[in-house]
């Protein structure tokens, strides 16, 4: 949401006209923040980034530093961290037609096993149990994206034992949560 992002500079989608989200107060991570009394530190969105370093502009320096990999490296230290990706990941594989999957790896990730969604996120997933030691990771599973994918990320969840929830089916408008689907 536009002047709740750290850093500042990071692309913000809402308030976007055509979705009915207009205040901040309205946004998912807003409300869970109320809801269970939590102080948000940092929202380190950035509006159509992937976990991979190949998003829309196929493995760009910009999807590169704007990819989960690297901004995973960037966070405060919090006692929390709430995943929310893959969803770019997967709409780009259905836009380009490419294997974006890439192997199950969990370890001695390259740089070239980031251009991929399972050895990535197995990257940002250990990045945050390392660096963040002790801290609480919650991974996200959106609805929009395929079997392969929510099956993919469960894998990898489970392989870091790292909790994940996964959203049931949420309104939208313009392919984004609208007021509804982010209640």
């Amino acid at each position: 949401f536009e002047g709740y992002l750290k850093p500042s500079e990071n692309n913000a989608w809402y308030p976007m006209e055509g979705n009915d989200v207009q205040s901040v107060e309205q946004t998912w991570w807003w409300k869970f923040a109320q809801r269970y009394g939590c102080h948000l530190i940092q929202n380190n969105s950035f509006s159509g980034s992937t976990i991979a370093y190949n998003g829309y502009s196929e493995g760009s320096d910009d999807t590169k530093a704007f990819s989960f990999c690297k901004r995973v490296e960037n966070l405060d230290n919090a006692d929390m961290y709430i995943v929310f990706g893959g969803t770019n990941d997967a709409w780009v594989a259905l836009d380009t037609g490419d294997d974006t999957l890439g192997d199950f790896k969990y370890s001695d990730i390259t740089e070239e096993d980031k251009e991929y969604m399972r050895p990535a996120l197995a990257y940002v997933l250990n990045y945050l149990q390392h660096r963040h030691v002790g801290a609480k990771i919650l991974f996200v599973i959106s609805p929009v994206v395929n079997e392969t994918y929510k099956s993919s990320m469960r894998t990898i969840c489970e392989h870091f034992n790292v909790q994940y929830v996964e959203v049931p089916k949420i309104t939208t408008m313009k392919s984004h949560p609208d007021i509804n689907g982010m209640e």
